[in-house]
């Protein structure tokens, strides 16, 4: 094999088993990851990626997996932020599931460099990135910026999938910022009530979540929020025992 090096990219010629020279380029990590693609197609070719170097895939031979473990964390670390900022994107266009399968798989992103390797940085970066998504989401169903909800049915499911960015940024341990305590009360009190509003069983059932949630921020449960909590609870029972018993 014959290589020219040139700046972070290398002209190669790979023998072929019939003796052939086969052209080929092999560009660093580094400026990979420099090149002007859209976000989507940088999405795509990250995800494309680390898929190749996966535990037992053939883009590396087994001698070379601690070139692969040490690409892999870069991957991950690029991947990771790359779909944060597709997550805001899409929430401030009103793309509320979307949003939160993007920064979920963020988090997933997240935990694979830890098993990796569990010195690895990179939890502060983490926890700003969801931060700033709270905000957008905040801003989007408290103040009606950016593309806020259309209608009270994507209002309830835009604050379930703000409930879930919440317990998920506790679930981290990390410290937060001061007003958040003040964003995740409000969020949690109109988001029970837009559930609650809903027909759907499915969508009341999020709301009482939200609404015992709301209760551990104040313990103990203030008498009017039991009271609710407690209306609720018989209203899905009664609904439960209507559907096992239809009528004729």
């Amino acid at each position: 094999m014959h290589v020219r090096v040139m700046k972070g990219v290398r002209a190669v010629l790979n023998s072929t088993s019939g003796g052939a020279s086969q052209p080929g380029v092999w560009v660093s990590l580094p400026m990979l990851l420099e090149l002007p693609l859209t976000p989507s197609l940088r999405l795509e070719l990250l995800r494309w990626l680390l898929a190749q170097l996966e535990p037992g895939s053939a883009a590396l031979p087994a001698a070379e997996g601690k070139a692969r473990d040490d690409c892999r964390a870069v991957l991950l670390v690029a991947l990771e932020q790359a779909e944060l900022s597709h997550a805001q994107q899409q929430l401030e266009a009103g793309a509320w599931r979307e949003g939160r399968c993007a920064w979920e798989a963020a988090l997933a992103h997240h935990h694979q460099l830890q098993q990796l390797d569990p010195a690895a940085l990179g939890m502060s970066r983490l926890m700003d990135g969801l931060i700033q998504l709270l905000a957008c989401l905040d801003q989007a169903l408290t103040h009606r910026h950016w593309q806020p909800p259309a209608s009270p049915l994507e209002n309830a499911e835009a604050h379930a999938h703000a409930g879930a960015l919440l317990q998920q940024i506790r679930d981290l341990d990390r410290p937060r910022p001061p007003w958040f305590a003040v964003v995740e009360e409000g969020l949690l009190r109109r988001g029970a009530q837009a559930l609650l509003q809903q027909p759907s069983a499915r969508w009341r059932r999020e709301g009482l979540v939200l609404l015992l949630r709301l209760g551990r921020l104040h313990p103990p449960m203030p008498d009017w929020l039991a009271a609710r909590v407690e209306r609720v609870v018989l209203g899905l029972l009664e609904d439960l025992d209507q559907s096992s018993h239809p009528q004729a």
